[in-house]
């Protein structure tokens, strides 16, 4: 009988605490297709009520609350987008902001797929205290690795100011340049957290799931290859072994492609 009582309540407080545990994601207008941990990170794949699949990234539920009504809104507006469409859109919580990253599957414009220059995705970045979304990613054309960048307005907007620099990527290049002149480090904070997410998206561990890249790991590569800027990706891969950082291969390329725009393996 006394074992009994104990098994009883033992499941009463296993019960409980799954149901402290659940989250409701009624509040995303949304059911729950996939969860995964990667370390301190939850992964989660969400489906609307229009069968549109959408992941989330986070930490803190409270965070995640908060960020829910903005999530909402900008997965409507681009799953509404007439002329870019894409095979994944995930969104980043942080505490300070929310990234997005969609990964383009079409852009048509003059019979050109303009998705295969866009290599690490459209990433747009929202602070938690605004309602402003910036956009931030970079395309592929004519041996150029052009920024796009800009406060969000709509679809074509944003489609104005891709197409010009697929059209003419030396005049975009310029242009660029001159208007930003010597812009403050202000953006420098949100440029390394994008580029850590990138990594973090792109990379995969043995099981096709998201992982990360240590900061620390990344950064001795950064260095390495600033100290550096001759050396061959065999001759990084060399060092960095004699150095014992645990790193992968396909994490070394990736780091060199979105920090150096090193394409050539």
């Amino acid at each position: 009988m006394k074992r009994l009582i104990i098994t009883v309540i033992a499941g009463i407080l296993l019960l409980s605490c799954v149901r402290s545990e659940a989250y409701d994601w009624k509040k995303l207008d949304a059911e729950l297709i996939d969860k995964s941990k990667d370390g301190s990170k939850t992964v989660i794949t969400l489906k609307d009520k229009k069968d549109r699949t959408f992941k989330l990234v986070y930490q803190d539920e409270k965070v995640l609350d908060k960020a829910a009504p903005k999530i909402i809104k900008y997965k409507n507006e681009f799953y509404g987008w007439r002329e870019i469409s894409f095979t994944e859109i995930s969104f980043l919580v942080f505490d300070d902001f929310l990234e997005v990253i969609a990964m383009p599957q079409k852009i048509m414009h003059n019979d050109n797929n303009l998705a295969t220059t866009v290599p690490s995705g459209i990433t747009m970045v929202s602070k938690s205290d605004q309602d402003l979304m910036r956009y931030d990613f970079r395309i592929i054309k004519d041996n150029y690795f052009l920024r796009i960048d800009g406060d969000y307005l709509n679809e074509g907007e944003l489609m104005v100011k891709l197409c010009y620099a697929y059209d003419y990527p030396l005049l975009y290049l310029q242009r660029s340049e001159s208007s930003v002149g010597g812009a403050g480090s202000s953006n420098g904070v949100n440029d390394e957290k994008t580029r850590q997410a990138l990594i973090y998206l792109l990379n995969e561990d043995w099981n096709g799931r998201p992982k990360s890249v240590p900061p620390e790991t990344i950064q001795k590569v950064v260095q390495l290859k600033q100290n550096n800027p001759w050396i061959s990706k065999d001759e990084l891969w060399k060092e960095l072994k004699r150095g014992k950082v645990k790193i992968a291969k396909r994490e070394l390329e990736l780091i060199l492609i979105i920090y150096f725009n090193d394409f050539e393996f």
